[in-house]
């Protein structure tokens, strides 16, 4: 097999992965509470799905527990390394994703 069916085929694993993650968390940013976009967005776009680790690497003991959650790539950006109890209201990263949505459209 060559290397660009390798591509293709591990492209369209990690795109399933993706659905299959998306469809566990019904979908919904846990930081903004709204759906996420679909698996098939380019990973650099504002709405497309991300992992976020609900207690970020620099908040974490070793070896403690990770609990990835469902969020928006700029929900999960906004939010940065800060901890969960410091999390933003939800409707402040709602204009946030408003506000890149109007930019991308102009």
């Amino acid at each position: 097999m060559g290397s660009a069916a390798k591509r293709r085929r591990s492209e369209a694993q990690r795109t399933e992965q993706r659905r299959v993650f998306i469809a566990k968390h019904d979908g919904v940013c846990h930081l903004c509470r709204t759906l996420v976009g679909p698996e098939t967005l380019p990973p650099t776009h504002p709405m497309s799905a991300t992992r976020d680790h609900v207690l970020p690497r620099p908040h974490r003991r070793k070896g403690e527990n990770v609990e990835i959650r469902l969020a928006h790539r700029l929900c999960n950006q906004l939010r940065g390394n800060a901890p969960i109890y410091a999390v933003l209201a939800p409707e402040v990263y709602r204009l946030a994703l408003d506000e890149a949505m109007l930019r991308l459209q102009g």
